[in-house]
């Protein structure tokens, strides 16, 4: 566990706080090797001998400060069990910090979690990864492992094949996340997924997977297809997160999403899934397509999370809302929901009336997340129909709902006042989050209004009205 002070808070330490920590870690008679002088200008979140998470700017986590922090890491390497690292942009001196970081994590070997988070630290490369899983492989004990890749480095097929032979060696694993989003990343295709799902079929023990190739948009339905026949494997899954982004991809159709239908139906023990699709201009995905998906999921009875998200796709129609209703019918079990069509330009008041349908269903929903178009598309009488099934959803504590689409007038004020009056009724809210993007009818006076009459009510709720 992360001790009780302060440790928590991401700010760089003082010496008069410094000072207190270590007396405070002496008193209560912990082993905490830390040197006074190694502690100034960086974040350090977590001390303990067995957790370290460390983030950092440029200014603040040097090359040098970094190297001390690991030279006090790796005296005791078997006591660190978890190690977390955020790093910003950064593009000096990139390949040293990954020698400091995967030259130590070789010596840990009793390492259970591994987040490693390299956001915009530029220069990310396969030649990292194929270091990288050098390292992984001596960690027989991890048992969960983060990995995130951004937009300004370069991944291929070829440093994905390197990390997935370090990946094969992790037969402990439950826990697998994996980002590789960007336009530099782009360049993984259909054969870098066929690898990956060749050892994804060894991790048998993976409870959690979150998979994120957005922007690799050379992924056709051929690499869905092979991802689709190992995750059949991995039987003992009990969340599942997929992110991936097309532009104007033809090699991606309904029949794709029916592959991952047939693969959902597998996983029985799934309790959350994350399906998240920007299609741009990918018109061979329509409303068969989402409906595949939701009827792989019909028999997932222990599903209490689901978020699903269809972006940018002119096809799909209020027909698709009406499935998303036909689905909720009966299933109480759910506490999480969120469902996102923004700039689904086809999606109007009728597909919100049979959406709304479903979600008086949900007596047991706790948080609802929905992202709809707006501007002509949904006007006010589309959201006093939705706001007519909020008030039946007693149980809901936190709500987001997003209108959001090409400049237009479809909500007024009056959309607000609809929306002001359900929220009051639901007494049990602890955050409203409420954003009109181009509804250009609603201006700034009016989000105060509301936000001022939904305060008088619900006192202790956060609220966040916004708009542009």
């Amino acid at each position: 566990m992360i001790s009780e002070t302060s440790l928590g808070q991401s700010l760089p330490l003082e010496p008069e706080t410094r000072d207190l920590i270590i007396k405070k870690l002496k008193m209560r008679k912990m082993k905490v090797d830390i040197q006074k002088e190694n502690l100034d200008s960086y974040f350090v979140k977590s001390m303990e001998a067995s957790i370290w998470k460390i983030s950092g700017e440029d200014f603040l986590l040097t090359d040098q400060k970094l190297q001390q922090v690991f030279r006090m890491m790796i005296r005791s390497p078997e006591k660190v069990q978890r190690l977390e690292m955020s790093f910003l942009k950064n593009e000096w001196r990139k390949e040293v910090r990954l020698k400091y970081i995967i030259g130590s994590i070789k010596r840990m070997s009793s390492l259970k979690r591994l987040d490693i988070d390299f956001q915009e630290f530029g220069g990310i490369a396969d030649a990292s990864l194929k270091n990288l899983a050098a390292g992984l492989k001596r960690l027989s004990s991890l048992h969960s492992l983060s990995l995130g890749i951004r937009r300004r480095d370069k991944i291929t097929d070829v440093g994905l094949k390197s990390l997935i032979q370090g990946l094969k060696r992790l037969n402990s694993l439950r826990t697998l996340s994996l980002t590789f989003e960007g336009n530099e990343c782009g360049e993984i295709t259909d054969k870098g997924i066929k690898n990956l799902s060749s050892c994804l079929k060894r991790l048998t023990l993976l409870e959690n997977l979150v998979l994120n190739f957005k922007w690799c948009c050379y992924i056709t339905e051929e690499g869905l297809k092979g991802l689709s026949e190992a995750l059949k494997k991995l039987v003992s899954l009990k969340s599942l997160k997929l992110y991936f982004s097309w532009y104007e991809c033809e090699k991606i159709s309904n029949e794709g999403l029916k592959h991952l239908s047939e693969c959902l139906k597998e996983l029985t023990c799934l309790h959350t899934i994350t399906l998240n699709f920007l299609l741009y201009k990918c018109e061979k995905i329509s409303d068969e397509g989402v409906k595949s998906i939701l009827e792989g999921m019909k028999n997932l009875t222990l599903l209490q999370t689901i978020r699903l998200k269809f972006g940018f796709c002119e096809t799909i129609t209020n027909e698709s809302l009406k499935n998303c209703s036909e689905f909720f019918k009966n299933r109480d079990s759910l506490k999480d929901v969120s469902l996102g069509f923004p700039w689904c330009e086809k999606i109007s008041n009728e597909g919100v009336k049979h959406l709304s349908q479903g979600l008086t269903s949900l007596t047991g929903l706790c948080s609802l997340n929905l992202t709809l178009p707006a501007a002509n598309h949904i006007t006010d009488e589309g959201v006093r129909i939705l706001c007519e099934s909020l008030e039946n959803l007693t149980s809901l504590s936190n709500i987001n709902l997003r209108f959001k689409d090409t400049p237009g007038k479809g909500i007024t004020p009056k959309g607000l006042e609809f929306l002001s009056k359900s929220l009051r009724i639901l007494v049990n809210l602890q955050r409203i989050r409420l954003y009109f993007q181009w509804c250009n009818a609603i201006n700034e006076k009016d989000r105060e209004k509301i936000r001022n009459g939904l305060k008088i009510c619900l006192q202790n709720v956060k609220l966040d009205i916004r708009g542009c």
